[in-house]
């Protein structure tokens, strides 16, 4: 199967730099079919071209039908995070994790209870997206804050699950080439508002407007790439500079040969590049920026040569 240059099998994960592990897990297992996978791994991790320390958790989906993509959570201890979340849908980067729920009600009556305040009332047909493939659709869904001011939007769907992460971009038709012709996704739809939507991603209100497309591995049917460059409010904010920004910092591939695909980037690998990753065990990983400076990870395959 045709793959691009650097090779990619699937999205194995996007990383979310947190102040406080456990009460993030808490929320997580919380409200959605996410649950922590093994011990909480602490240890010496590469930042930005220096050693810092962290703890770490990756996230497994209970329900097995989707594995992947799923969410490791990052603690800094040293240095200790910095910044805050993206406030903006506008911003350039990943800014709301979308997650699948079966049951939308029960979930926001949980949220609420445990003081979790969504921003909005629960969609209904005035929110409505135009797809390429299948024209307008409405979804059923409401968006709130994780315990560090990151963005969660819950979908209501019959399989709850991780799908994507929602990523600004203001190179929307410029980098198009990077994503298809050398990360070697596939562009298996796009994405409108033909009108503004109601502003569910942020408190305060009014509207937002954007397009984009979604981009998947190829063979993959789990996650996928949401690229979106808006109109209002216009894509301005810059990503975040540093690797122990609060956020979700990065996305994870997980290539056929990591060499390879390190090399085609003009990468390099070293022995400090290894990480525990839960039940994806010890994998080699590399990382880069796209034009726009957001960060990405490759992570080795399992059968990836040493």
């Amino acid at each position: 199967m045709q793959r691009g240059i650097i090779g990619i099998r699937r999205i194995l994960f996007w990383e979310i730099d947190v102040t406080d592990l456990d009460r993030t897990v808490a929320f997580y297992e919380q409200l959605t079919s996410f649950r922590a996978d093994g011990a909480v791994v602490e240890g010496d991790r590469e930042l930005d071209g220096h050693t810092g320390r962290a703890r770490s958790v990756l996230l497994a989906n209970t329900n097995r039908a989707a594995p992947v993509p799923t969410i490791v959570l990052t603690q800094w201890l040293d240095p200790a995070p910095v910044g805050t979340p993206h406030t903006s849908p506008g911003a350039i980067g990943f800014f709301r994790v979308v997650v699948h729920v079966t049951d939308l009600d029960e979930t926001r009556r949980r949220a609420e209870t445990l003081g979790v305040h969504p921003f909005a009332p629960t969609t209904g047909d005035d929110f409505r997206f135009v797809l390429g493939s299948s024209g307008s659709r409405s979804y059923r869904a409401f968006a709130a804050h994780d315990p560090d001011g990151i963005v969660v939007e819950f979908l209501e769907s019959p399989s709850p699950k991780l799908s994507t992460v929602a990523q600004g971009t203001g190179r929307f038709d410029a980098d198009l080439h990077l994503y298809i012709e050398v990360l070697g996704f596939e562009l298996t739809d796009t994405v409108e508002t033909a009108h503004p939507v109601p502003n569910i991603y942020t408190p305060g209100g009014g509207e937002v407007s954007f397009r984009g497309a979604f981009l998947r591995a190829p063979g993959d049917k789990h996650g996928y790439l949401d690229r979106l460059e808006h109109t209002d409010p216009a894509t301005r904010h810059a990503p975040y500079p540093a690797g122990n920004h609060l956020g979700v910092i990065a996305c994870a591939f997980e290539v056929d040969d990591l060499p390879r695909a390190a090399d085609a980037l003009r990468l390099e690998i070293d022995a400090a590049d290894e990480r525990e990753l839960g039940s994806f065990g010890r994998r080699r990983v590399a990382s880069f920026r796209d034009p726009e400076g957001v960060r990405y990870l490759l992570v080795a395959s399992p059968l990836d040569p040493a």
